[in-house]
């Protein structure tokens, strides 16, 4: 039995979130995967995310960043279409994902910076360090009902 799943890691470009005329939001955009042959060549990979994927894909993209490591769990698609200045049929293949992960190789988060070769450095920032351990309750404190699961 085939089964259609593609994961990929690279690097996103800023998403693009759309609305269409039925009223579904859909989030674009080309991340770039590196193929790790002698000839370094990238791949230029087109991803398609949808509803409440696509606002959280938007949403956390950094403002400061021109590209996030992302890993992309998805089915691959094939668009087809006229084109009309020659007439001639084009078609291109995408990935319509089911899952956007950022990746924590090479990237920051929580303060942590990951080097992406198991060394990651402990840089953590004022705010990172500043906070509080998780405290355990007693169980007598806990209200009957109240379970944290």
């Amino acid at each position: 039995m085939a089964v259609n799943y593609i994961q990929l890691t690279g690097n996103m470009l800023a998403p693009e979130l759309k609305t269409t005329q039925s009223g579904y939001t859909v989030a674009n955009f080309a991340m770039v995967v590196k193929t790790g042959g002698e000839n370094q060549d990238d791949m230029w990979v087109d991803v398609e995310a949808w509803g409440n994927l696509a606002e959280n894909i938007v949403s956390s993209f950094p403002t400061d960043r021109k590209t996030v490591r992302v890993t992309v769990e998805g089915k691959l698609k094939k668009d087809t279409w006229e084109d009309k200045s020659t007439g001639g049929n084009r078609s291109k293949f995408y990935v319509s994902a089911n899952n956007v992960a950022i990746a924590l190789d090479y990237q920051k988060a929580m303060g942590v910076e990951y080097a992406g070769d198991n060394t990651a450095a402990t840089t953590q920032t004022a705010a990172a360090s500043a906070m509080p351990e998780p405290q355990a309750r007693p169980v007598s404190e806990i209200a009957p009902g109240d379970a944290p699961f």
